[in-house]
């Protein structure tokens, strides 16, 4: 995020910059892009995270978004397992989504292990 609004400042800085010239300058035929020396526009990323530190991050956000997946799922399978103890029929894929109860339980204990 402040990377896109460094990269908005400085094109509006850019701007500003070149709005203040003289309002009788005659108009170049060239466009706006090509006014602006390679000096002035950088080709490059402005902000540069370390990539172990993004890896990290990355990683840690995956497994924490794995968890809160399982545990939603696991919620859902408590939910049709009490509809199913009130006599209500569930169709094939609810039925398939409770035979992996003990697999995601698995999974999550697993998950929340390497933490």
């Amino acid at each position: 995020m402040s990377c896109v609004v460094f990269v908005f400042v400085r094109v509006l800085f850019l701007l500003v910059a070149d709005s203040q010239q003289s309002p009788y300058q005659s108009l170049s035929s060239e466009t706006p892009t090509q006014q602006y020396s390679s000096e002035m526009i950088s080709t490059q990323p402005v902000c540069q995270a370390s990539e172990s530190n993004s890896d990290e991050i990355s990683e840690e956000q995956r497994r924490k978004k794995t968890i809160r997946k399982l545990q939603k799922l696991l919620n859902q399978i408590s939910v049709l397992q009490e509809k199913k103890q009130k006599g209500q029929e569930l169709d094939p894929d609810q039925l398939a989504k409770v035979a992996r109860k003990q697999q995601i339980e698995d999974e999550l204990r697993s998950l929340e292990i390497d933490k």
